[in-house]
């Protein structure tokens, strides 16, 4: 099975090891050719202890469950 990789900006950091990553994608409604932008919140989890801040854009995975919420892994920051 692939892992599927996302890149999105952290919005909040509750703890050392847990992030709020928030995705933006837009999509075309087959109905009305209109494009249509949505967000999501995903909970990521740093297992790498990397030294997060509000507004980095990071890079995250798809893996094993860490908790009842955070089903990412953070893999790397992008952009400071």
């Amino acid at each position: 099975m692939s892992k599927k990789e996302y890149i999105g900006k952290i919005i909040k950091i509750k703890d050392i090891k847990t992030a709020t990553v928030i995705l933006s994608f837009s999509l075309i409604d087959p109905k009305y050719k209109k494009k249509i932008n949505k967000k999501k919140k995903i909970q990521v989890h740093n297992g790498y202890d990397f030294s997060l801040q509000i507004g980095n854009v990071v890079k995250i995975k798809s893996s094993r469950p860490y908790s009842s919420t955070k089903r990412f892994l953070l893999t790397n920051i992008i952009k400071k």
